[in-house]
């Protein structure tokens, strides 16, 4: 095993050729320490590059190939000691009957991980205890232990009933290999990855019992400051104590451990780790937080309910769909899928879901609230992958409505006067001819009353959609619109008219060619929000491109002209369109012939 360091003006790292000889002037630098010893020199070189990273940057490349040049000359060849030089390739086992640190007794070993070896062991006061060991010659990587120090210095601050207790943290040199021992209390039992493979099945009760104190152990984690994410949550390392007896239930294998303090939470590309079918997608961005390590456990509870890793269920959308395949009660099912939602801000707390297990809230109770724009009327949920937006009745009184109410009333009153007075003197046709102008007068006067008389309820779930205006439907209100969530093509503003330049609007929900308007009381930016909210979470869940959603313009009118110059009402002018289309305007100039 060939040992050298690289030297570059961002760290100093060590890498492994396999080779006899490596001439000294094709290697940019040879550290001088691991020239004497090998692995154990390696292992001081790296604890020693570690507290003075900074003078070493200093010392500069150039003068690290100058000593590497002089070497060569003086030495011609450097031969590193190689696993031939030593005997046969040591297996990195401990056999029972070994001291380990001069103090714990190996008596057996009880699992292996891709970090280490964990055996038990008796300390020196009786008591039977887990190591687990990492050996120097054995590391692929110093990432190993970076970790494994990390997953010491983590457990040290713990104190959870269901995290076995740290004891120590000690290293020793042999003759073939530095070895780092990581003592812990021993958490008697099997995991619960081990009685399922032998045939044990939890019911219901049982899985949520199980979930309960892991929830508990997750919030805990959580709530530390830094909060603290496992990363690697899954059947293997959660040991049931008492095993198929049931027992307390411990979180083990903190092997994987972040912390945010470390950087590692804020900052895409870190280090992935996990099980496949258990990590949850900001995993694969190297962005685990603690939410993660729910996801983590809503599959481990699948696997419990199914006897199949998480990844063997259909996905949609990486949403695990398991309601058609696996039969589960109502309350814990809802759990598991607010568990198992593939966007952090849609999973479920531990908070939450340690209060539906005890039943304190009802699964649908669950929502979270999305901050609204300030002044926003409307209020916007969202419930595991189901979106709800409530708007409720407007004021009847408000500044904003005033002009408008008003421009209604001496419009319409205009309109009515022209009406009657065509009709007094028996002209039907002249009368006739104000029926386009009781139409504008329906529609500002519709503006004018929009979301006063009654509220608006839509809900978006993951299969079907509903909008209901008033009361229940048993209650009196109107029959709700509804359908099929795939059906819709998303949400748009709408312009219904214009008045004095100014464009009133309202929401509409596109399904197909039919178009469901709601929303008519909202301010033209509150509007514009909701509908760029609705149209992200139905591209969420269907992958549908939401409809382009343009600022409605204002424009200058020109005045409705009668004969010459006499303006019939200045400045006002009707269109109905969509925001996607250029405003258009009704302009009725009649010129009199004298």
């Amino acid at each position: 095993m060939t040992l050298v360091f690289w030297h570059t003006t961002q760290q100093i790292r060590c890498d492994s050729h396999e080779a006899l000889h490596v001439p000294a002037q094709r290697v940019p630098c040879i550290h001088p320490a691991a020239r004497l010893d090998g692995y154990l020199a390696l292992s001081e070189v790296f604890h020693s590059h570690k507290k003075s990273a900074k003078a070493r940057r200093k010392r500069g490349l150039a003068q690290c190939r100058a000593e590497s040049k002089a070497d060569s000359a003086q030495q011609g060849e450097v031969k590193f000691p190689q696993r031939s030089d030593q005997g046969p390739v040591w297996t990195g086992d401990y056999q029972p009957g070994d001291v380990l640190g001069g103090k714990y007794k190996v008596q057996g070993v009880m699992g292996r991980g891709s970090n280490g070896v964990t055996y038990r062991a008796e300390g020196p006061d009786g008591q039977v205890v887990a190591v687990k060991a990492l050996s120097l010659r054995r590391m692929t990587d110093w990432k190993q232990l970076e970790l494994f120090e990390r997953e010491a210095q983590t457990l040290e601050t713990l104190q959870h009933p269901g995290i076995p207790k740290y004891i120590d943290y000690l290293s020793e040199d042999t003759e073939k290999d530095r070895g780092f021992f990581l003592v812990q209390e021993l958490a008697e039992g099997r995991s619960l990855a081990q009685m399922v493979q032998e045939g044990w099945r939890a019911d219901e009760r049982e899985v949520a019992r199980i979930a309960e104190e892991v929830l508990a152990i997750l919030e805990y984690l959580g709530q530390r400051r830094p909060a603290v994410t496992h990363r690697d949550v899954k059947a293997e390392n959660i040991v049931l104590e008492g095993g198929a007896a049931g027992g307390r239930v411990y979180l083990v294998d903190f092997g994987g451990v972040q912390a945010a303090a470390a950087g590692d939470a804020l900052q895409a590309g870190s280090t992935i780790i996990g099980t496949y079918g258990y990590m949850a997608p900001e995993q694969f961005r190297g962005q685990a937080t603690p939410a993660s390590d729910l996801y983590g456990l809503g599959g481990t509870l699948l696997f419990l309910l199914s006897g199949k890793p998480p990844s063997s269920f259909p996905q949609d959308r990486l949403r695990i769909d398991f309601r058609d395949v696996l039969e589960v009660g109502e309350q814990l099912g809802a759990m598991i899928e607010g568990l198992l939602e593939p966007l952090v801000e849609d999973r479920l707390s531990a908070k939450d879901a340690l209060r539906i297990l005890r039943g304190e809230i009802s699964p649908a109770a669950v929502a979270r609230s999305v901050t609204n724009p300030p002044g926003a009327r409307s209020r916007v949920t969202v419930k595991g992958g189901t979106l709800e937006v409530d708007i409720p009745r407007g004021p009847l009184f408000s500044t904003e409505r005033a002009g408008t109410a008003g421009f209604a009333l001496v419009w319409n009153g205009t309109t009515a006067v022209w009406t009657l007075s065509a009709l007094a003197a028996g002209s039907v046709i002249g009368a006739a001819f104000s029926l386009p102008f009781w139409f504008a007068g329906y529609q500002v006067a519709k503006d004018a009353l929009g979301g006063v008389l009654s509220s608006e309820h839509l809900t978006l779930g993951k299969r079907k959609w509903k909008l209901r205006r008033g009361k229940e439907d048993n209650e009196g209100g109107r029959k709700a619109k509804e359908g099929r969530t795939s059906d819709l093509r998303g949400v748009s503003v709408a312009v219904t008219a214009y008045v004095n330049g100014e464009p009133r609007t309202q929401l509409e929900l596109l399904e197909g060619f039919q178009k469901i308007p709601f929303g008519t009381g909202l301010s033209r930016e509150e509007q514009m929000w909701l509908a760029q909210r609705i149209n992200d979470h139905l591209h969420e869940q269907t992958g549908v491109k939401p409809p382009e959603l343009p600022e409605p313009k204002s424009f200058r009118s020109r005045p409705m002209q009668i004969g010459s110059g006499a303006s019939l009402y200045g400045g006002s002018v009707w269109d109905r369109g969509s925001v996607m289309d250029s405003p258009g305007f009704w302009d009725d100039s009649l010129d009199n012939d004298d």
